[in-house]
């Protein structure tokens, strides 16, 4: 039976939590969800999960085209009750029964909004714990892009409502906002946000695991395929073992809608620990 939003709990605005019966305490899956994705949309998902990992937990962190742009410390209180409840659970700590292996954490990051998200989920558990992530892999869906102001306008304008008046009045609300961000980037006050998730991405200070996922298209009109396909290259570079699969036709963090099957081969790559660096 498909899930619905009731299946899972409120910890907090953009943080929801689905525990099955029976549950693994030591196995979460953690997806971090584009700016303002749909319920719908984003139900496909944990669907997808509990087919998978039928007894594997699932927390939901999700995000509006807003924190796209917002300062720091205001992304990092909309995902407290998130890093609240890693570190009250205890998962971070406990090993399995009869192996003695460390939890089972996946983290799937759905564009550039899930990236940010969980950019500050690595940031807050390190300097709650000292110690990076623990992590069987990530999993990045349509991102990273370049940072550029374009790709971040675009981001945010995309999200919105398809009404042309509505549109035209995000665009511009959209400049009002970024063009004061993107001048303390050019003087040098602040770093560019895209550019810090792509190098905490791949920091083992922030993130204990080297297997990563890439899952893109060409025809993604929101980001560039060319700057997914730059961070993987890095991430080898970096030692990691690195998955690529390009979707054809598919729009951006539609992907599964083209190819439910490989999308899900991925994933179950990635869970089981199946992992060889690839290009699909």
């Amino acid at each position: 039976m498909p899930i619905s939003f009731q299946d899972l709990k409120s910890l907090g605005t953009r943080v929801s939590l689905y525990t099955p019966q029976p549950s693994a305490p030591d196995q979460l899956v953690i997806i971090c969800g584009w700016a303002d994705g749909g319920r719908r949309a984003i139900a496909r998902y944990i669907d997808l999960y509990t087919t998978i990992a039928p007894e594997t937990r699932i927390l939901l962190i999700q995000c509006s085209a807003l924190d796209l742009v917002s300062p720091y410390a205001w992304q990092q209180a909309s995902i407290k009750p998130a890093v609240q409840f890693l570190l009250d659970d205890g998962l971070l700590q406990r090993k399995h029964k009869s192996t003695g292996a460390a939890p089972k954490v996946l983290l799937h990051s759905f564009s550039n909004g899930g990236g940010l998200t969980a950019t500050q989920l690595f940031i807050l558990i390190r300097e709650a714990t000292n110690a990076p992530l623990p992590l069987v892999g990530i999993i990045m869906d349509s991102s990273p892009d370049g940072g550029t102001y374009r790709q971040t306008h675009l981001a945010v304008v995309v999200s919105k409502p398809r009404s042309m008046v509505q549109r035209a009045a995000v665009s511009l609300l959209g400049h009002a906002i970024l063009l004061p961000i993107w001048a303390s980037y050019l003087v040098g006050r602040e770093e560019n946000s895209q550019t810090v998730m792509r190098r905490v991405f791949l920091d083992r200070e922030y993130v204990d695991t080297t297997s990563i996922c890439y899952l893109y298209s060409k025809d993604d009109l929101v980001t560039n395929w060319t700057c997914v396909r730059m961070h993987a290259e890095e991430a080898r570079k970096k030692g990691w073992v690195v998955d690529e699969l390009e979707f054809f036709g598919s729009s951006h963090c539609a992907h599964i809608s083209v190819d439910k099957e490989r999308y899900a081969a991925a994933i179950v790559k990635m869970w089981t620990g199946l992992r060889r660096d690839s290009k699909i």
